[in-house]
């Protein structure tokens, strides 16, 4: 590590140590930097300590960026699949998901949990690993999205949430209705976007 390097790992860990959100005492973090960019590793107790952590460390002189590799520390602790099943609970209960489609990945294996083909308003698949709970696929609407990630931080032994959801808005016909609907391609195991009778692969997973 060069001696400008060190410099912005000291000056990051002095940032953190006087933040009391943080408390570097009970959560202590590893810090680096690479390529001018401070990585920050370890577990924080909240959401709030995270962003905290991650806006001092940005605003230290010399930092170029920073990597957050930073993960919330459950209240409780619970197995991979306790966390899937609680999860797919909330989701399937949750009413403005009614009209998505669902699938669970767990190892390499995809298991649906509701396949809607009319009135969809989009497809979800989600993992989890280590506590981290991951999301790929589409939903009609930024609130869509929003509402999915905060059910994942609600259950109960989730350390992060990576939401890679894409916002795909349904397009509208003449007549005022959604010409799109979502389903199962029949030739993989990935998400397509199905318009009458004919597979869009610009949607697919």
């Amino acid at each position: 590590m060069t001696s400008a390097a060190e410099t912005i790992v000291k000056q990051v860990r002095a940032a953190l140590e006087y933040e009391r959100r943080v408390n570097l005492h009970r959560y202590p973090l590893r810090i680096a930097v690479d390529a001018g960019a401070v990585v920050l590793e370890g577990e924080v107790e909240s959401v709030a300590a995270r962003k905290r952590a991650l806006r001092l460390a940005a605003a230290v002189d010399g930092v170029r960026g920073v990597v957050d590799r930073l993960h919330v520390a459950p209240v409780q602790q619970r197995a991979d699949g306790e966390i899937r099943d609680a999860l797919a609970a909330l989701l399937l209960g949750e009413p403005e998901l009614r009209d998505c489609a669902m699938r669970v990945l767990a190892k390499g294996r995809a298991r649906t949990l509701r396949d809607v083909v009319a009135r969809s308003a989009g497809a979800i698949d989600f993992a989890v690993q280590d506590g981290v709970v991951t999301f790929e696929g589409t939903v009609i609407s930024l609130s869509h999205k929003r509402l999915v990630g905060v059910l994942a931080w609600w259950t109960a032994g989730c350390r992060d949430v990576i939401n890679s959801l894409e916002v795909v808005p349904p397009r509208k016909t003449t007549t005022g209705r959604s010409s799109t609907h979502w389903g199962w391609s029949t030739r993989s195991t990935r998400w397509c976007a199905a318009t009458r009778s004919r597979w869009s692969a610009r949607t697919a997973w």
